[in-house]
């Protein structure tokens, strides 16, 4: 592996030839993280460029920059990471989210702004709360004044001329009288009706019926009701919103594919859980992260961290889970610029020791013993590093750290019990290769660390540590997953989990909802059709058949039974799960569904083509 001299020798070349999209990355892996981020910029790697300005504490900036290149939805983001809610409401003009600004501009109390925005809308009564919170009382009666009942008589006569509302497909009518008569209905009750009408609208006319119903809060639930029905649930959203009925709004949202606004909704209801999923879904892992951990949910809570490149706080969720291959790899990205460095040497060194990597810990905290100071920050690293020479049988050496500790601080921890704990005890053991009383001091082995006042030198470098998947390349050669890039497999991996099958076991039932994809690793299954009490076997599957796989998206009950014909070891993805997966990887769920189109397309051929034979061929005498 190279070090980090290497790595910048190949950057500064890169740069050189101006290749800076290669020249990021090696900056990047070489710690050099200002030249990474002006290369990343240089090269249009900005979206790479912001991630390290908002992890170095520079989010302002990094919104800045997404600004300039057009990123307005993604700068608003950042802005509202950094609680800049206005500067925020300002790039969501600009992406011509209007309804998402108006809510930034009232988070950041910008009262008036929000309620032009929301008058713009239709949404009057949400814009008359505003005015009149923002002081402007004209403006709200402004607004009050032009309400609903202009109009209503000429609905009236529509619905007395056409009762049942049957009118043609190609008909125009005037948009006036056709709000006014969605208005009459709803006021009668009536929001089947009114849905149909609306539903049947080429032009959106939802603004100016909510800006006709204002204040009405009776017709304004039988609005919700009808956009619902018409399944415009970002209106039906924004109607149940101002009614506060905020867990149903947030309901709409979603459906609406407005996750932001749900996640707001969420928030304001009080289901912290549902906020989270929302803001995670939008794209706003920090916010999605905070929630989850305020609901317990660590496991979600770390893979938010992890996406929002906070990898400090996600490595030591995993740590606190006992992951400690993912929460190794994630504090080992934790660069020396940052406020947290010293805190992840420390728990990379307690994960390498719990381990039994006695001195690949060591050398992990003599990063910081031999370059930094005891305060503070360091104190636990030193001590760490003490414990864990102690539990090597370095005494003298672990002696010496818990001394200095002390002469810096004399109560930390139970130093003091540990010095007296070692000068009592046996006599201490020795490091093969430490100097003995005495006697002249043998050469060290290379393996062990010695101790020359309280600098270690460390042992040369040892394999870093990696987990092998049992079964992953045996499950990357399925067809199903054929399509599937090499993280993308591993995500399809962490999936899954492994059942074994006696022969004779049902794998799946005939006739039930499917719950789960099988992909056979080992033995042999039976594909059996049932009808009329008889048994009729269809197949034989062996290893790499996947069963079950429509049922992940289908809710139909299964058309046959599978059966383990011989003992058989599958991997299995639960239906849970695998939607799980496809959230939280658009391309993971394009590249599956392709696959289940076409297995759907060979056996509607497969169907066609038996039922054409059967028509054309000759009927027995």
């Amino acid at each position: 592996m190279p070090n980090a001299s290497e790595l910048l020798k190949r950057a500064e070349k890169a740069e050189a030839e101006k290749n800076y999209i290669e020249a990021g990355p090696l900056y990047e892996r070489a710690g050099d993280i200002e030249r990474a981020i002006a290369s990343y910029r240089k090269g249009g790697g900005v979206d790479r460029a912001a991630m390290l300005l908002e992890a170095t504490g520079r989010a302002k900036e990094a919104a800045a920059l997404l600004l300039s290149v057009g990123s307005y939805e993604k700068a608003a983001a950042m802005y509202e990471k950094t609680k800049d809610f206005a500067k925020s409401a300002a790039a969501l003009l600009r992406a011509n989210q209007r309804e998402r600004a108006a809510a930034m501009y009232e988070k950041a109390e910008g009262f008036e702004d929000a309620a032009k925005i929301y008058a713009s809308l239709g949404n009057h009564r949400k814009a008359i709360q505003l005015y009149e919170a923002a002081g402007r009382a004209d403006k709200a009666n402004e607004l009050k004044a032009q309400a609903p009942d202009a109009g209503a008589q000429a609905g009236a006569q529509m619905l007395a001329l056409d009762p049942n509302m049957d009118i043609a497909a190609s008909e125009y009518l005037d948009a006036g009288r056709l709000v006014d008569t969605v208005v009459q209905l709803l006021k009668a009750g009536r929001a089947q009706d009114a849905a149909r009408l609306y539903g049947n609208c080429q032009e959106d006319i939802g603004y100016n019926v909510l800006a006709a119903i204002a204040g009405d809060r009776a017709v304004e639930l039988k609005a919700a009701e009808m956009f619902y029905v018409a399944r415009d649930y970002a209106k039906a959203g924004q109607l149940l919103e101002n009614l506060e009925d905020y867990a149903r709004a947030a309901m709409m949202y979603e459906r609406a594919d407005d996750h932001y606004m749900a996640a707001e909704m969420y928030t304001r209801a009080g289901d912290m859980g549902k906020a989270a999923e929302a803001f995670e879904k939008h794209g706003n892992y920090q916010q999605a992260a905070e929630f989850f951990l305020k609901v317990n949910n660590y496991d979600k809570a770390a893979v938010n961290f992890e996406k929002s490149v906070n990898n400090f706080v996600a490595g030591k969720l995993y740590f606190r889970m006992n992951k400690m291959n993912k929460s190794l790899q994630l504090l080992q990205k934790v660069q020396k610029n940052e406020s947290a460095y010293f805190e992840a040497c420390r728990l990379i060194g307690e994960i390498l020791a719990q381990n039994g990597y006695l001195d690949l810990a060591i050398r992990k905290y003599l990063e910081v013993v031999q370059s930094t100071g005891l305060s503070k920050e360091t104190a636990p690293v030193y001590y760490n590093l003490a414990r864990t020479l102690e539990q090597r049988g370095a005494v003298p050496q672990a002696l010496k750290l818990y001394q200095d500790i002390l002469a810096w601080q004399f109560d930390f921890s139970d130093v003091k019990a540990r010095i007296s704990s070692l000068q009592s005890g046996p006599p201490p053991q020795v490091l093969p290769g430490a100097p003995v009383a005495g006697a002249a001091a043998p050469a060290a082995p290379a393996e062990a660390p010695v101790v020359t006042g309280t600098v270690v030198d460390a042992a040369p470098q040892a394999p870093a540590l990696v987990s092998m998947m049992d079964g992953f390349d045996f499950l990357k050669g399925t067809p199903l997953f054929k399509d599937l890039s090499l993280d993308e497999m591993k995500a399809v991996y962490g999936a899954c989990e492994t059942k074994k099958f006696a022969p004779g076991a049902i794998m799946i039932e005939q006739g039930q909802p499917g719950e789960a994809l099988y992909v056979l690793r080992k033995g042999t299954a039976k594909v059996i059709r049932l009808q009329d009490g008889e048994e009729d076997m269809v197949a034989r599957m062996g290893p790499g058949s996947p069963a079950g796989e429509m049922s992940l998206v289908d809710d139909s009950p299964t058309s046959a039974r599978v059966v383990a014909e011989a003992e058989v070891e599958a991997f299995v993805i639960t239906r849970p799960r695998f939607e799980k997966l496809l959230v939280m990887n658009d391309k993971i769920a394009v590249k599956l569904y392709r696959f289940f189109v076409q297995t759907l397309s060979k056996r509607l051929r497969a169907t066609s083509e038996n039922f054409a034979k059967a028509v054309t061929s000759p009927r027995a005498s």
